[in-house]
């Protein structure tokens, strides 16, 4: 509300009798903070995370978040237009929660990290977090899926086949490497 106000009012309130280092200036600040909370936010959930005891329900509390949350990630989404806009999330909790997220990720980006080789491949095969069995990004069909998938590699496209025919959770069951049912 008026802190909101307030706050933009002074960061940038009459933006045109500013010079362009004093908007840089304050843009700077508004970079830092995010910084700073994206990083307290990734450091609560880390915690939240390490916790056995509550790992599943912070788990499930971030995979509910994010699918709640998916109208937003539509291609046609306009802001207080979208189907069940009322039931969305703030802009800013998105835009935090999805920086905190990518500070998690930072460890496994590196392909030479240790914690890279704990990544389970099939995890997206799996329906037991996360279920995006009929999210096709490229709106492929399942003859264009099948053109993609390299024909030397039979057993690939066998288990793909499988996986599709019988809504198997693909290898691993449905929990990720190291996790429990």
């Amino acid at each position: 509300g008026q802190v909101r106000e307030t706050a933009a009012q002074a960061l940038f309130g009459e933006v045109t009798k500013r010079t362009r280092d004093q908007v840089e200036a304050n843009l700077a600040v508004l970079r830092a903070g995010g910084k700073t909370l994206a990083q307290g936010a990734k450091a609560a959930l880390e915690l939240l995370l390490k916790a056995k005891e509550v790992q599943p329900t912070v788990l499930a509390w971030m995979g509910g978040a994010i699918e709640k949350n998916s109208e937003r990630a539509k291609e046609w989404y306009i802001y207080g237009q979208g189907g069940g806009g009322a039931d969305l999330a703030s802009l800013g909790f998105v835009h935090n929660l999805a920086a905190a997220l990518l500070l998690l990720c930072d460890p496994f980006l590196d392909p030479s990290s240790p914690h890279a080789a704990k990544i389970d491949g099939t995890f997206l095969l799996s329906t037991h977090r996360f279920d995006c069995s009929r999210d096709t990004k490229l709106s492929a069909s399942e003859d264009a899926l099948m053109h993609w998938l390299d024909p030397r590699n039979e057993d690939a496209r066998q288990r793909y086949l499988r996986h599709v025919g019988t809504g198997d959770d693909g290898p691993g069951g449905g929990a990720g490497a190291g996790e429990e049912a």
